[in-house]
């Protein structure tokens, strides 16, 4: 009877060690950005045009990803919009690796983000602290005044 209790546990532990190997790539993102563009952000005072571009400042937004050493995977980005402008571009870059025992590569020069779902950067196993930019251009005087809002959706995926 003991030997049957033994085996039944050492499957089991087998089983789940074989889960945990075979676990999702997951992504995390801290931080936010929110712009406030007003008269002080005319390049030239009343009757000139806006400055079209503007980017976040280091160290506010970071993404951490969680993989495991069987598997590589892939982080996509695409926007998904509230309210919007076509003028606008929103893109995404990563300034640095973050910390940890992972890999990364792609990302450091900015990627427009698409309405659709694209690839921005792959890696394997873990990593913290990946320092990312936003840049907004395509600000104009010429866009209507309103509340603007989008949201960058971040998937994870395993791509082996």
């Amino acid at each position: 009877m003991r030997r049957v209790a033994k085996k039944a546990a050492l499957i089991l532990l087998a089983a789940l060690a074989l889960v945990k190997l075979c676990a999702a790539a997951t992504v995390t993102v801290s931080g936010a950005w929110a712009l406030t563009i007003g008269s002080g952000n005319l390049q030239g005072g009343a009757g000139s045009n806006l400055t079209a571009t503007y980017v976040t400042p280091a160290g506010q937004i970071t993404m951490s990803v969680t993989g495991n050493s069987y598997h590589t995977w892939s982080v996509s980005v695409a926007r998904v919009d509230s309210t919007w402008n076509a003028n606008f571009v929103l893109s995404i870059e990563r300034t640095g690796s973050g910390t940890g025992t992972g890999t990364i590569s792609g990302g450091t020069t900015y990627l427009a983000i698409l309405t659709t779902s694209q690839v921005f950067v792959t890696g394997r196993l873990s990593l913290t602290g990946i320092p990312l930019l936003e840049q907004l251009s395509g600000v104009s005087v010429s866009i209507p005044p309103a509340t603007y809002a989008t949201t960058i959706q971040f998937t994870a995926a395993d791509t082996s």
